[in-house]
């Protein structure tokens, strides 16, 4: 199945013996496994190598190779194989459940006081989605009020070191789509949306989707009459001119300009996300940021879905795509994410108001201090996956 991880086995018949040390890789168009180097053959007879994980990220046939190198031999030896991708009967399908353990948190370094000190932040916390299911969510000891869906306010006495940390737990799934199936939706049949998806039609602060630029960017990604066009063949040729466009950079600014991505060409994931949002939404189709984490420690990610009508919600991650297709001529990560039991969403589009302050983006815990000046600021998250649940 599209999505699945899956393993591969390669057997090596040595009719000599191999002096030389030698190693072995397998991989397809955009990924590729290699073995450490491995000693010399000490007589000839057959070998097994089993080794993983690949996954099938498009709906396409993949193409394996196998290849065994020498340090002497300057010609690789080895074959190939192709491999049928079965997809969902599903439109939108969720699999292979995880259940998760994670954390947000922050310090601030105060270094001045007065009288009566205060310190508020917000912690967002991670919504009920699709893919994810909150099981529980809890700040330390000291905090005040948990407001569901995304906040929660911490008042406290100021310090040298203030440190907040708020723990949670979820399900997540992975998710693979069957495009024959999304195809049914033009994009004439944007002219019904529910008001659910019509809101995410509109600009943000940071993604700008009415600017005359994006819209420039939009038609030449997508160009004539889009009428007749499916959705998903349409937003799949903005991901696509998106990844073209952009060269990942790490950024550490934490504002996601889709105008700064669209002009620079560089960016982090919140980038390549942004522009492809606000190319989505200037020709009508909804589509959101999805902020959060990957597994791992301080594994801040963010990627971004587009709704189809009839069907709902498709996940995507540019930057992901672009790290396996920096040219941008396939469409990898695009409603196929095998690790999304593997990440935890914290908000969901940008624009957010917690605590009634607009901010532009709710990441990391955001705060105000009153009567206190701080002289640093260090978020943090960590992500772990506890166990598997099943089917969902």
């Amino acid at each position: 199945m599209v999505g699945e991880p899956f393993f591969v086995g390669v057997e090596l018949e040595v009719q000599g013996v191999i002096a030389a040390p030698y190693a072995v890789s397998v991989g397809s168009d955009y990924q590729t496994l290699r073995t450490p180097v491995l000693p010399s053959f000490a007589k000839p007879g057959r070998y097994r190598v089993v080794w993983g994980t690949l996954s099938a990220l498009g709906n396409r046939p993949l193409r394996l190779r196998a290849t065994a190198v020498t340090s002497t031999s300057d010609r690789a030896i080895g074959t190939q194989a192709t491999i049928n991708v079965q997809v969902p009967s599903k439109a939108i399908e969720y699999h292979s459940p995880l259940r998760l353990a994670g954390s947000v948190g922050a310090e601030v370094r105060i270094t001045r006081t007065t009288r009566s000190p205060e310190v508020r932040w917000w912690f967002p916390i991670p919504p009920s989605l699709n893919f994810q299911r909150p099981i529980s969510a809890a700040v330390d000891a000291r905090a005040t009020r948990l407001d569901q869906p995304y906040a929660a306010r911490v008042d406290r006495p100021a310090g040298d070191l203030l440190s907040g940390t708020l723990s949670f737990r979820t399900t997540a799934s992975a998710v693979r789509v069957n495009p024959a199936k999304l195809r049914t939706a033009t994009m004439a049949s944007l002219l019904g949306l529910p008001a659910e998806a019509r809101a995410w039609t509109a600009p943000e602060q940071l993604i700008p989707s009415r600017d005359r630029r994006i819209a420039e960017f939009a038609r030449s990604a997508a160009p004539g009459d889009l009428t007749k066009r499916a959705v998903y063949d349409v937003a799949e040729a903005l991901f696509l001119a998106t990844i073209k466009r952009m060269t990942y950079v790490p950024l550490r600014d934490g504002k996601p300009s889709a105008i700064v991505a669209l002009e620079s060409g560089r960016g982090d994931c919140g980038y390549f996300s942004s522009l492809f949002i606000a190319a989505c939404r200037n020709l009508g189709i909804p589509a959101r940021g999805v902020v959060g984490m990957t597994e791992g420690e301080d594994a801040w990610h963010v990627w971004a879905e587009f709704y189809v009508p009839g069907h709902g919600w498709v996940p995507v991650d540019p930057a992901a795509s672009d790290g396996l297709r920096p040219e941008g001529n396939e469409a990898l990560y695009f409603g196929v994410i095998p690790d999304l039991n593997r990440r935890a969403v914290l908000s969901v589009g940008f624009d957010q108001k917690p605590g009634g302050q607009r901010v532009p983006f709710f990441q990391a815990p955001i705060g105000t201090l009153k009567g206190a000046t701080a002289r640093s600021y260090s978020p943090r998250c960590r992500l772990a996956a506890e166990s598997t649940i099943g089917t969902p």
